[in-house]
């Protein structure tokens, strides 16, 4: 299995693994896939667990004093195993593959083998006498790192853009998920979506300002409904609960251009004011969230449950891209 990220620490003590697998927990909650040793069991190979390293999009390192010293100073330490993992293939990886998180390290000291590396890293170090503490602000700092979202959030969209998202809003107004299953990513392909073991038929893409609610249920063999918020689930008399994911307004893409041709512009033209569309296997769909930010998703197959000899769960597969503007 290939973790989203994989989470390198010393067990310094009981104060401190409690933290990094409260991190762990946060990053969970958004959906990433986390590797930790706390997940392994005792007896299981951790030197086969270390060699997963190679395969994982994102490394965290969370570097207190002790995370440091063992891994300059004794090479028989999980922490140096680790080490030597990392350094064998950090050249062939990304920029954004690895990360230091500093924790209960007063001098921002790094393992020497990092030396003259332009590493981008956190600052999760708590100041006592400034009242100063590390939490949600760090959080969504890490997630964009994850993501790839430029860390200047003041800067990354232009006035212009904020005045057409708040325009959007106005046209839709009147229009209205929250889900607890959840893709961080701003891009997927191939996505499996078992709907109807989600609460409320909900699958959130992306997180903070960039999330969607998608909810969905069947229609017929090649098509599904999609709903704006407070729409009702077709056959049924229960109202959708509203979240804070909120699709404000939805839109089917009627000419056949490809979901990941479109811009936000180009896209916000398929919004209508109607509240549920039925895209078939092959088309594409816009959704708007209450940020008036866009997402262009393409279905691409229907799945319903049969009973003809072997079950299969109704799902959907679908493509997405949320659309980032400067």
């Amino acid at each position: 299995m290939r973790f989203d990220v994989f989470i390198s620490y010393a067990w310094t003590s009981c104060e401190h693994c409690e933290w990094v697998r409260l991190l762990a927990a946060n990053l969970r909650h958004m959906g990433f896939d986390v590797g930790i040793d706390a997940k392994v069991d005792y007896g299981n190979d951790l030197d086969g667990f270390m060699r997963k390293i190679p395969e994982s999009k994102h490394v965290l390192m969370i570097v207190d004093d002790n995370y440091t010293y063992r891994a300059d100073n004794l090479p028989g330490s999980g922490v140096a195993t680790e080490n030597a993992a990392i350094r064998d293939v950090i050249d062939s990886k990304p920029e954004n593959w690895l990360a230091p998180l500093l924790v209960r390290n007063k001098e921002a000291r790094l393992p020497k083998w990092l030396n003259g590396r332009k590493l981008k890293y956190f600052d999760f170090r708590a100041d006592r006498e400034k009242e100063s503490f590390p939490g949600a602000e760090q959080i969504d700092d890490l997630w964009r790192w994850l993501v790839g979202l430029p860390p200047d959030k003041e800067h990354a969209v232009s006035n212009a853009t904020l005045r057409k998202r708040a325009y959007r809003i106005e046209k839709v107004d009147e229009l209205r998920s929250p889900g607890t299953w959840s893709r961080p990513e701003l891009m997927g392909q191939g996505v499996e979506f078992s709907y109807e073991d989600a609460p409320r038929n909900t699958i959130v893409l992306g997180a903070g300002v960039h999330s969607f609610s998608l909810s969905v249920s069947k229609c017929n063999e090649d098509s599904i409904y999609v709903y704006a918020d407070d729409v009702k689930t077709a056959g049924s008399d229960d109202v959708k609960a509203a979240g804070s994911d909120d699709v404000k307004a939805v839109g089917l893409v009627t000419d056949g251009i490809s979901y990941d041709k479109v811009d936000a512009d180009s896209a916000f033209a398929y919004i209508t004011p109607g509240r549920t569309i039925t895209p078939r296997v092959g088309q594409s769909f816009i959704l708007m969230n209450d940020d008036g930010v866009l997402c262009s998703v393409a279905l691409r197959d229907v799945t319903y449950g049969r009973n003809d000899g072997v079950y299969e769960k109704p799902k959907i597969i679908f493509d997405y891209k949320i659309l980032i503007e400067r």
